[in-house]
């Protein structure tokens, strides 16, 4: 959690929208666990002791519910809204601001197709977290509470039974959670993989054609684009491996409750409006069992993207500009270099490793004002490096 602690200058200001969005879910919730209790009195008091009269006032009841439940549904997405778009307007202006600031040195070991991913796709699933998905970890505990309540003022017996399946079905879940979350992470790398190098194409499209290196360049898209489709097969399959398992679950819990309730019906501790009633209770728990590994997927989501953006925000400016800088007199355009050595920092694929990769080795240079020097090589020589020296876009050492 200590990436929303770094990040939390974004989101504070507009905390009362989060918590109204929680406020509403909340409210929304409960009326949701209404409509159990509506369903009992109509079977158990309506139809069953045949007061007829009383329909309309229960239809009517009904109709009211889904009326305040649209309420709070529409509150609850636009709060969030206002919550997670306004945190996310500062975080991107925030980042550009930023990107314009930091040196040379960062932009020459960081790709394009990263950081447009960083500023667009990390950047929204921080504020898909913020908008929705911290308020639907709170719905789930609100739910599961709640319902736990109505359940236990019917039948504690039937309720501990019922609820003797969940521990199995939440241990499936976080195991098929524990095992999709880097099968995720897989198909965004190679997403991002992807994209970047379509990218890298497009820009350089006259150097590929100039060289006729279309053949090269479609063989190295297409294997990113097998990479891509790997990825997401191997998502597919855990999904058809588990979802069975977790309806097999879900559906033993009904199972047990309509045998074991019916049974509490026949011996006339239990009503049967009541039980119709545990049967809806009773979703809200298998529901938020069934999702608890969608939820913390998206958390982790956020705290990865939020990591990824910190690493941004965070990044040290290599050229500092002194508190009180000296006043330059008027210059004559004289340019001297004295024995320049300089050096990039180039990071090895795969490893992530640094090392140095040596870009001018003792270079000495007199253009006094009106002189004119032609610099000649091949590329990769050093020449741009050694015009960026002069403005000082790289720190001297």
């Amino acid at each position: 959690m200590h990436v929303f602690k770094r990040l939390r200058r974004f989101f504070l200001p507009y905390i009362a929208w989060g918590l109204g969005s929680v406020l509403a879910m909340a409210c929304l919730t409960a009326a949701g666990l209404v409509r159990p209790w509506l369903l009992e009195q109509l079977i158990d008091r309506v139809i069953r002791e045949r007061r007829f009269a009383e329909l309309p006032y229960w239809t009517a009841a009904v109709l009211v519910v889904a009326l305040v439940r649209g309420v709070f549904n529409f509150l609850r997405q636009y709060l969030g809204h206002v919550f997670g778009q306004n945190a996310t307007f500062d975080l991107r202006n925030a980042l550009y601001d930023k990107l314009q600031y930091l040196h040379f040195k960062y932009y020459d070991n960081a790709y394009t197709g990263d950081l447009m991913s960083r500023v667009t796709a990390d950047v929204e699933a921080f504020r898909m977290f913020l908008s929705f998905g911290w308020v639907h970890l709170m719905d789930m505990l609100f739910m599961t509470l709640f319902s736990l309540v109505l359940m236990l003022s019917m039948s504690v017996r039937l309720t501990v039974v019922t609820l003797l399946v969940m521990p199995f079905l939440l241990v499936v879940v976080l195991r098929f959670e524990r095992q999709v979350r880097p099968a995720f992470t897989r198909v965004r790398e190679a997403l991002a993989g992807l994209s970047t190098a379509a990218q890298e194409n497009l820009n350089g499209m006259r150097t590929v054609k100039s060289f006729a290196r279309e053949p090269f360049e479609v063989e190295k898209f297409a294997a990113h684009n097998r990479e891509y489709l790997e990825a997401n097969l191997a998502t597919t399959g855990l999904w058809a491996r588990y979802f069975p398992a977790i309806e097999l679950l879900s559906n033993l819990a009904l199972i047990v409750l309509l045998a074991y309730g019916g049974l509490l019906v026949l011996q006339s501790e239990l009503s049967l409006g009541e039980l119709v009633a545990f049967n809806s209770l009773i979703w809200y728990w298998i529901v938020p069992m069934r999702e608890i590994g969608y939820r913390i997927n998206e958390l982790t989501q956020a705290i990865a993207s939020g990591e990824r953006l910190l690493e941004v925000l965070e990044h040290p400016v290599a050229v500092q500009s002194p508190p009180n800088p000296v006043r330059l007199p008027a210059m004559k355009g004289h340019v001297r270099f004295e024995g320049v050595w300089f050096q990039y920092d180039s990071p090895q694929p795969g490893t992530g490793e640094v090392s140095p990769h040596p870009a001018l080795a003792d270079i000495t240079i007199d253009a006094p004002p009106g002189s004119v020097i032609g610099i000649i090589g091949a590329t990769g020589s050093g020449k741009s490096t050694l015009v960026s020296l002069i403005p000082r876009f790289y720190d001297v050492t």
